[in-house]
């Protein structure tokens, strides 16, 4: 499991949904997005 902090990611010049998106075709098996983070969960 992944928790990423959005505020941390879009400080690196990400964009946190972009970065979920592109997570997700790394074997992830779900995504938990919240207000503030997101959880990736692997599988």
């Amino acid at each position: 499991m992944i928790t990423v902090d959005f505020d941390a990611v879009r400080a690196a010049g990400y964009d946190p949904v972009t970065l979920v998106v592109f997570t997700n075709k790394k074997c992830v098996d779900r995504v938990e997005t919240g207000a503030e983070k997101a959880t990736v969960f692997l599988n």
